[in-house]
């Protein structure tokens, strides 16, 4: 199960930020009236402080709540990694849903590697939500998961 409105809108700006995770999120955010801004970090600490944004934490428990939300379609869920190393970007997917199996479903861009890009991947992994979501030579925190609320549908 996935939303169908986050699908569409990361499915038309995959293409253009498939190298840029950063770029994705805050594309699809913009289809959804909601404003990003920054590289990866920038919007992890902006989703850690902004009033009414639903923090479902760190782990695979969290992932699975974040990603069921996003399924009802009243959030547009955000994985974001930290990196605290000095120059590095973190990492920041959209997450779509659950797969019939449980698997969460996740969308993002792949830093100078398009190609590697997640298109609607299913994680099932519990290491990928208790670890890294980020290329591997990126020293980026566990990711966490927040939802925004979406205020209105999305843009056609």
């Amino acid at each position: 199960m996935n939303n169908p409105n986050v699908v569409a809108s990361c499915e038309r700006n995959i293409q253009v930020h498939a190298a840029n995770c950063s770029g994705l999120v805050k594309a699809v955010a913009k289809d959804f009236h909601i404003e990003l801004s920054g590289q990866a970090n920038e919007i992890f600490m902006t989703l850690l402080a902004r009033p009414g944004v639903k923090k479902y934490g760190v782990g695979w428990d969290a992932a699975r709540l974040a990603a069921s939300d996003a399924v009802d379609g009243l959030y547009l869920v955000i994985a974001a990694s930290y990196a605290p190393a000095s120059g590095d970007h973190g990492h920041v997917a959209v997450v779509t849903g659950l797969s019939s199996s449980d698997d969460v479903i996740v969308w993002g861009g792949v830093l100078n590697h398009p190609e590697k890009a997640s298109k609607g991947i299913r994680i099932q992994s519990k290491s990928w939500a208790n670890f890294k979501l980020t290329h591997p030579y990126v020293a980026a925190q566990p990711p966490s998961f927040f939802g925004l609320p979406i205020p209105i549908p999305m843009v056609a």
